[in-house]
């Protein structure tokens, strides 16, 4: 009998990065260029941010911008846009080749100084599960109801008061795409921020209107772990069937389809949908793998698997300059990005390091009265 061939593996390397020239650097404009050695492809994504906003009042103008946006406009086959919002602010993302790109992004500009919202509306109508569920993680941790007591036309012009502008250009050369930063006049008004503190462990949303219930777990850990280890563990937790989550939930218990674990800083949150005929077994077996981190920490293999799975999201973000662009507007300063990911792929497997999680936090949307009998009934049903 022939010996059985293994094939030989070799490790990815660290990719090289771009380098990001720095074409303005103000208190309240920074825009940077990625030149584009390969192609005359050109993506261009402008942010604007304004952290002294409310939540509650301003995610809720998403589906307003976009529907008037779809209703005044044809999009031009030679370009592609993409509307990006966030918590504190929006990002658009426009691309093709050059001289489309600067007109499209010159029409969005002359369209965003005139527009004026009229009332919120969701993405979605009806909202869908996961919209319900998302609501959990504003900051304010409020459900939108409206606008509150904001507005939507005080809501906009508030927003454009101290904003800030980011604008990310990938391409052959730096265009010159800057007639207007901020569509709206400025304005010495006063600015106030609105905080809801909440110190509840359990937050739900109670409808019965689904077949199944939406739960997300936060978790933080129980020594001290640093970023990339948190980063590490998550991918070990939750990414993908060979993780350990999946592995026990779906292949070996059969009772969920998915279920993932993601970053996010200090935390790590486990989330998932489940029925009502499986989802005490599921917190059951969700607590036994994470429990189990005390007895069967991160193993030397784990760690490498999960380094390869960040070295192979790193390509992917280089290698799409869409996803790039996005990815470069998140920070602050120019370096930081790669600083960060060049930490993260250099560190070695950490010895001894306690592994242990334990939840602090519970969003729950859907049945509440499944949870009568499991052990989330004491955090999230008690009076």
């Amino acid at each position: 009998m022939n010996p059985m061939l293994l094939p030989i593996v070799h490790p990815v390397p660290i990719p090289e990065f771009p380098t990001i020239h720095e074409i303005l650097k103000a208190e309240t404009q920074n825009v940077w260029w990625v030149e584009n050695t390969r192609s005359e492809w050109t993506v261009v994504e402008d942010c604007w941010f304004n952290s002294s906003v409310s939540a509650v009042d301003w995610v809720p103008l998403e589906g307003s911008l976009r529907h008037d946006w779809l209703q005044s406009h044809t999009e031009s086959p030679l370009v592609g846009m993409d509307l990006d919002w966030r918590d504190n602010g929006f990002c658009v993302r426009i691309q093709g080749l050059p001289t489309d790109v600067s007109d499209a992004m010159v029409d969005w500009w002359a369209w965003l100084e005139i527009w004026k919202p009229t009332r919120p509306l969701y993405s979605k109508d009806p909202p869908s599960l996961s919209d319900l569920h998302r609501e959990h993680f504003t900051p304010q941790r409020e459900k939108p109801r409206g606008f509150g007591r904001t507005s939507p036309r005080v809501q906009w012009k508030r927003f454009w008061r101290g904003v800030t502008h980011k604008q990310v250009q990938f391409g052959p050369e730096q265009l010159d795409i800057s007639p207007m930063w901020n569509p709206m006049p400025q304005s010495n008004a006063n600015r106030t921020a609105r905080s809801v503190a909440s110190n509840n462990q359990c937050l739900t949303t109670n409808t019965t209107i689904f077949p199944e219930m939406a739960i997300s777990i936060d978790y933080e850990p129980v020594g001290t772990l640093d970023a990339t280890s948190m980063r590490y563990l998550s991918m070990n937790l939750g990414r993908g069937v060979r993780s350990r989550l999946s592995q026990e939930l779906r292949e070996t218990q059969g009772l969920l389809y998915t279920i993932g674990a993601t970053y996010h800083g200090s935390f790590i949150r486990v989330e998932f949908s489940a029925s009502e005929a499986v989802l005490s077994d599921v917190l059951i077996y969700v607590d036994s793998v994470m429990n189990d981190l005390a007895i069967q920490p991160v193993t030397a293999d784990e760690w490498m698997t999960a380094r390869a799975q960040y070295t192979k999201d790193i390509y992917r973000t280089l290698e799409n300059p869409a996803l790039l662009t996005r990815t470069l507007g998140y920070y602050q300063q120019s370096s930081t990005w790669e600083e960060g990911v060049l930490r993260r792929l250099n560190k070695d497997y950490p010895e001894d390091l306690d592994w242990r999680l334990y939840p602090v936090r519970w969003y729950v949307t859907g049945d509440t009265t499944w949870l009568e009998g499991t052990h989330l009934e004491t955090e999230c049903l008690q009076p």
